[in-house]
């Protein structure tokens, strides 16, 4: 899906969602850790 949002209700709830998942994801270092210990168990 793609398009530009204009609904504003619809673009607070999906900045509100995004910012959850920026919270959540790892940062640059732990992303690296992790995929060289994913990496590793191959």
């Amino acid at each position: 899906m793609s398009g530009v949002i204009t609904d504003r209700a619809k673009v607070r709830v999906y900045a509100q969602r995004h910012g959850i998942i920026r919270m959540q994801a790892l940062d640059t270092e732990e992303s690296a850790r992790f995929i060289d210990q994913l990496a590793g168990e191959l």
